[in-house]
């Protein structure tokens, strides 16, 4: 019987709890639920590959079981599918604008250095036009001392650089970052924080 790797298939680490299990389930679902993919056989066998790591991951005997043989078992793929598009939109719905997103703005802005120009690919349920609010909210974080002031000169350069949906969708795969050699920009960038980082001391 060949194993298989859910986790993997959910993108998320064997030690992650139940929260980051949904999580990463209904931002992938958001793209490949069948419904959202009318005809695309390749979105639908995808969905069910998602659908079936979840069903697993989020069952704590079946998880457990996979978590010591590496394998399913008999655990059937269903064809009925139990999550509907309107499932998926109102858990994004719930999720935008909550602790939630908050807490995962701050993970991605800690994790890329306070790099944020592919936030919208980040976070579940981006639209764009929400580039404003992330910052935003990125910034109370940083006045709140929740973000190290060592990246805030990189999220003061990539702030206004945020890489649109549709271009990250043109070019998947691609590195749409900035290069690093405008630091006339950066410098100017830093300093056009409307006085948000007054007083504050640099972390280590």
């Amino acid at each position: 019987m060949v194993k298989e790797n859910l986790y993997g298939t959910l993108g998320v680490s064997k030690v992650a709890s139940e929260g980051e299990i949904k999580k990463a389930f209904y931002k992938l679902a958001l793209r490949s639920h069948p419904d959202k993919n009318p005809g695309d056989a390749e979105a639908a066998a995808r969905f069910r590959e998602q659908k079936r790591a979840y069903d697993v991951l989020m069952d704590a005997t079946k998880r457990k079981r996979y978590d010591r043989t590496g394998r399913v078992g008999d655990t059937p793929i269903e064809d009925h599918v139990s999550i509907s598009v309107d499932d998926v939109e109102a858990f994004v719905r719930e999720y935008r604008n909550s602790d939630a997103e908050t807490d995962d703005l701050r993970a991605y802005t800690t994790s890329r250095k306070g790099d944020v120009t592919r936030v919208l690919e980040a976070i579940i349920g981006s639209e764009d036009g929400d580039e404003r609010r992330y910052v935003e909210t990125i910034f109370q974080l940083f006045r709140e001392k929740k973000l190290p002031n060592k990246f805030r000169k990189t999220f003061l350069a990539t702030k206004d650089r945020i890489i649109s949906l549709a271009d990250l969708d043109q070019h998947d795969g691609e590195d749409l970052g900035d290069d690093d050699d405008d630091d006339s920009e950066d410098d100017e960038l830093e300093d056009d924080d409307d006085g948000l980082f007054d007083d504050d001391d640099d972390d280590d």
